[in-house]
């Protein structure tokens, strides 16, 4: 039976990134770096740089993520850090 390209991306991962704190802290950052040199980005800035402006819908999906912990009753902080109450009455 071949494997689907789902399964050879999740044999891959495992063997290459093993541990469940691959996606932690700096260990996380550096195998990302690692993912985007494997990938062919590795020319220039930081791979991950390359990887980014290469590809518009990551960085959609990073700002999806950071507005979905923005709205997060629980984490209040970046909200503030935004400074989204002023945004409040302009009329948006």
């Amino acid at each position: 039976m071949t494997k689907d390209i789902d399964e050879l991306f999740d044999a891959y991962f495992e063997q290459q990134y093993p541990g469940p704190c691959r996606t932690e802290g700096w260990t996380g950052v550096n195998n990302l770096e690692k993912l985007c040199l494997d990938l062919g980005y590795g020319t220039g800035m930081p791979c991950i740089l390359n990887f980014l402006a290469d590809n518009p819908r990551a960085i959609e999906m990073l700002f999806a993520f950071i507005r979905n912990v923005v709205c997060d009753p629980y984490n209040m902080s970046w909200a503030e850090a935004l400074n989204l109450e002023r945004f409040q009455d302009d009329g948006f």
